[in-house]
């Protein structure tokens, strides 16, 4: 568990942080070239400057994103219908997170994911 843990410029080439907590982790400047990151929890990591060359990453972004059998979406706090979310997803509305920004475009892609999951379990599960 290393939540909050503070790597800034740490070599980490080649580690294997496979299912590592590394929520709000400062990864600042890191060398995580080769790192094995699959299943890290990694949000709210800052990962500004970090080496991820050759990285396995799975999904991440500022705020955990899930969805539900029930056809709502949770992002952070936030919960909403996917039509909801689209909806805001297309207008200029914000609340934490600046629109623009690499970080707003990683949140609106994991929603993209969960809104596909949901869609797969829907068709074939429901």
């Amino acid at each position: 568990d290393l939540r909050g843990a503070d790597l800034r410029g740490a070599d980490l080439r080649g580690a294997i942080l496979e299912d590592a907590i590394l929520r709000d982790a400062i990864l600042e400047g890191a060398d995580l070239e080769g790192a094995d990151l699959r299943g890290a929890i990694l949000e709210g990591a800052d990962l500004e400057g970090a080496d991820l060359r050759d990285a396995i990453l799975s999904t991440y972004s500022k705020w955990r994103v899930s969805w539900g059998t029930d056809g709502f979406v949770r992002i952070g706090c936030k919960r909403a219908t996917t039509t909801e979310w689209d909806k805001w997803f297309s207008s200029d509305e914000t609340y934490q997170t600046e629109r623009g920004t690499a970080e707003f475009e990683r949140i609106e892609a994991d929603y993209q994911h969960a809104k596909r999951m949901y869609e797969i379990w829907f068709k074939y599960e429901s």
